[in-house]
């Protein structure tokens, strides 16, 4: 199963501190001001993307797990 924005919104409303929301227009899912995840909207993301809120480390070992899932863009 592909895990889209619309799974990720239906298994967020199990947790009652999530709220659907947005970030920078795109749809996202937060716990008050903190972005948990969302639909990325800069134009240098691959298509069907989700943005997902990591520490560091925890972002370092995915990417280096499976680089052809998870990936940086430029911001600038």
């Amino acid at each position: 199963m592909a895990v889209t924005f619309e799974v990720v919104r239906t298994l967020s409303r199990e947790f009652a501190d999530l709220e659907e929301s947005t970030m920078y227009g795109s749809p996202a899912i937060k716990p008050g001001k903190k972005l948990v995840v969302c639909v990325p909207s800069h134009r240098s993301v691959e298509p069907d993307s989700l943005a997902v809120r990591t520490g560091f480390d925890e972002r370092t070992a995915l990417l280096e797990d499976d680089p052809k899932i998870y990936y940086l863009t430029d911001h600038s």
